[in-house]
Order: C-alpha cells, then structure tokens, then sequence
C-alpha cells in the first residue's frame, strides 16, 4: 500500500524531469559553453508539447539552440550554445507548465573574470565586428567595454593607451544610447 502511496504521489507531483549536462558550468567572461538540456515526460502520454518548454537567461546569451530530438518516447533533448556575459554567478532555468503542475530545471554557472589580455583581445574583436558591420549584443558590448575600462584603469596598464581611449569613448556613447532607447520605452 505504501508502494502504491508513494508512486501516486510521485506521479502527480512530478510531470516531468528536467536535467541539464553538464550539471555544473564554470567558465570566463566570453567563453562559449555547450549544454544538454534533457526532459523526461513522467506522464504518458504527456498533455504539454515538448516545443512548449520555455527558458530564462542569467548572465548567459544563447548563442544556437537546436530542435528537440526524441531520443525515446517519452525522453527529449536539446543542445544550447552560450556565450557567458558577466562576471559573478548566471544560469539557465527550463520550466514546463502543464495542467498537473509546473516542472523546472535549472543550471548554475560560475562565471569568472578575464585577465587583461585575454578582455584585450575580446575588446578588438568586438571593434573589428562593429566595423564589418557583423551583428553584436549590445549589453555584450557594454559589459565587455566596462570590465575593459575598468581592468585597464585598475592595472594602471601603460601600453595600450589608444585602444583604452577609443573604448573609453565609444562606452561613453553606447551609455547615451542606452538612456535615450530607455526614455523611448518609458
């Protein structure tokens, strides 16, 4: 009897599994990171389309996701490509809502800072981009000339002082920018 408490409470609590892989993530300020979101539907069949699993972003941008592939079927999987942002903590969560009951997963991500060189080097490529005319994210772009000004003002670094100007400027418009699309919206 007990046995059979259990798996009905077990049944009408959780809807679905979701787990992420890998369980944990670690990495840089601009490292691309690879995830493997997978969704086991406890109730067969499930009432909620798998296309209806939705997503929230800390810190991290998705970069490609892929369609869902049925690995079994009730087992589904997906693989994430994300660009880490900001230095601190960020995640991923994954949330289904079905009329049984909500179902999360979420993924912490440690996100540490560059050295100099390796924000450097970032800053540069992100300047080529803006010149080719490739698309950028503009919170990216923020950040990264931010923790760029910043490290260079801290390290007191001699070399480099042009770059650290032109960055400083365009930061200074980007800032601009950002006040008046937010009085636009407002």
């Amino acid at each position: 009897m007990k046995k059979i408490l259990f798996l009905l409470i077990s049944f009408l609590a959780y809807p679905c599994v979701i787990n992420f892989k890998p369980t944990t993530l670690k990495g840089k300020v601009g490292e691309i990171k690879t995830v493997i979101i997978e969704v086991k539907n406890i109730h067969t069949p499930c009432l909620l389309a798998i296309d209806e699993t939705y997503f929230e972003y800390e810190n991290v941008k998705p970069i490609s996701i892929s369609k869902w592939d049925t690995l079994k079927p009730n087992l589904f999987q997906k693989v994430m490509t994300i660009k880490l942002l900001k230095e601190g903590k960020g995640s991923i969560k994954a949330k289904r809502t079905c009329p049984i009951q909500t179902s999360q997963g979420k993924l912490e991500i440690i996100i540490e800072k560059r050295e100099y060189k390796e924000l450097k080097n970032e800053i540069k490529e992100l300047l080529k981009k803006i010149i080719i005319g490739e698309d950028i994210n503009f919170e990216y772009l923020i950040t990264t000339s931010e923790e760029f000004i910043k490290t260079y003002e801290k390290k007191n670094v001699k070399e480099d002082k042009n770059l650290y100007v032109l960055v400083k400027e365009i930061y200074n418009y980007l800032i601009k920018i950002k006040e008046l699309i937010q009085k636009e919206i407002e």
